[in-house]
């Protein structure tokens, strides 16, 4: 099972300079996980995330999905869960510094609880499962200082290890791309 690749990315400093000056001020130092209003076409306006994404035949599917920010703060550490919505797959770009910060993957038999969070920024819940650690196992472990896509599907959790504030790009991938997604990055 394929939980994640890591992959290069041509124009990665201007994606992180284009995504970065619109990352809201008031979200610098507090561990947040949000989306902007009209995520996916605000950020598709940058020429450097259109291009990056075009290349890879997957800007529509991005177009019907969303596209958000995961900021952790030194430290923090983001429960076990599986994101939930109209995606599967991800695309996570690391925007600040990410060394120490990784992503730990998880195998449970255990049924997770569906956890909705209000999102105070914009009127759209969160939804996600959150796991008890207690009932599972790690699989896998990924350092997140450079580009990677990802399962969302497979439990996992967050720790910014660091004693910077991490902030990633994260650009989901509408369901209906799977196919598409899957033969590009060889799923």
């Amino acid at each position: 099972m394929t939980l994640y690749k890591k992959i290069k990315i041509k124009n990665l400093k201007q994606i992180q300079q284009d995504a970065l000056s619109i990352f809201p001020k008031e979200r610098y130092d507090s561990t947040s996980f949000f989306f902007l209003p009209d995520s996916a076409k605000t950020f598709l306006k940058f020429k450097s995330i259109r291009t990056m994404l075009d290349s890879y035949g997957l800007t529509s599917y991005v177009e019907k999905c969303c596209v958000g920010y995961s900021a952790i703060s030194p430290k923090i550490r983001i429960p076990i869960h599986k994101d939930s919505g109209g995606f599967t797959y991800s695309f996570n770009i690391p925007l600040t510094e990410s060394k120490k910060s990784f992503v730990n993957f998880y195998e449970t038999a255990v049924e997770p609880k569906l956890i909705i969070a209000d999102n105070e920024k914009n009127d759209k819940a969160l939804h996600y499962y959150d796991y008890n650690i207690n009932d599972c196992t790690v699989i896998d472990k990924l350092e997140t200082s450079s580009p990677y896509v990802l399962d969302t599907q497979v439990p996992h959790d967050v720790y910014n290890g660091s004693d910077e504030f991490r902030i990633m790009l994260l650009l989901r991938i509408d369901n209906s791309g799977n196919q598409v997604f899957e033969k590009v990055f060889d799923w």
